[in-house]
């Protein structure tokens, strides 16, 4: 935590766009931070780059002729963006003394959104990837659903997770999802 804060503040705006279609809009240091679902992400970056990007999509972009809703989120920093760059190598030697094992309980990995490996578990600079590199929740989701009969449950106050989680359900796949603590206030 204390080496993301030493970086420079940034900003972050959840877009209604797929991945791919945010693509050509990315400048000025901007980056994908989280796939949340096929037709949202989030982007991550400069302040200002941030409040250009905003400006723009909700100015009717590109030839859709209709404009992108996005929020921006309350953070103090460009997570998962290339401002994160100079926290990784010191993150990775942080990782190393710490002496990462093979997991005990297998996982979906928010770097790759497949399943953990006992390598990747071992290595630092994957863990360090975390702070650089988009999160990948909506190609976890897809790797869970693999397997039939799925119960998810999300921890931590509200449903924002599961909301994402049931925009991936098609008629052969229903999980059960459940909330462990409601919305807060």
């Amino acid at each position: 935590g204390r080496l993301m804060q030493m970086q420079p503040v940034g900003a972050m705006l959840a877009v209604t766009l797929s991945h791919k279609d945010i693509a050509p809009f990315l400048r000025s240091g901007l980056s994908v931070a989280v796939v949340n679902t096929p037709s949202r992400c989030v982007v991550s970056g400069p302040v200002k780059s941030i409040q250009a990007l905003e400006e723009r999509l909700l100015k009717e972009p590109g030839d859709t002729k209709k404009k992108v809703c996005c929020t921006r989120l309350r953070t103090s920093h460009a997570f998962h963006s290339e401002m994160m760059e100079p926290a990784v190598a010191p993150f990775t030697e942080c990782v190393r003394k710490a002496c990462p094992a093979s997991p005990a309980i297998p996982f979906v990995s928010n770097v790759t959104g497949t399943w953990i490996t006992d390598d990747q578990a071992k290595d630092p600079a994957y863990w360090a990837a975390h702070l650089r590199h988009a999160v990948r929740f909506s190609q976890g989701v897809e790797t869970l659903f693999h397997e039939p009969d799925r119960i998810l449950l999300e921890v931590g106050p509200g449903n924002t997770l599961g909301a994402f989680v049931r925009q991936h359900v098609k008629p052969d796949r229903r999980p059960l999802i459940l909330t462990s603590i409601g919305q807060p206030g």
